[in-house]
């Protein structure tokens, strides 16, 4: 929120395994988060089953969606492990 400042952001997020307790919690905190933050939306969510292959290719299909990337401000990823698999698509 703090680099993005008023600029209006779209969030792409990689969710952990549908139904994991701990994918549920991070999901709820990552929104309670970025409530008060009007110009940050969440345009698309998948899971990424807490993986780096999945969420690799989950990140290739949210660029290829997006206009190659093009609408997406920000990635939020549940663990670290998508999101290094987030930005092996960008290599």
């Amino acid at each position: 929120m703090d680099k993005v400042g008023d600029k209006s952001c779209n969030v792409v997020e990689l969710q952990g395994t549908v139904g994991a307790s701990v994918a549920i919690d991070r999901k709820k905190g990552f929104q309670d988060a970025i409530a008060s933050a009007n110009n940050l939306k969440i345009i698309r969510t998948q899971s990424g089953e807490f993986t780096r292959s999945k969420g690799k290719e989950v990140m290739e299909s949210f660029i290829k969606a997006e206009d190659n990337g093009k609408n997406i401000c920000a990635v939020f990823a549940h663990n670290d492990d998508m999101a290094i698999g987030g930005e092996l698509t960008r290599r």
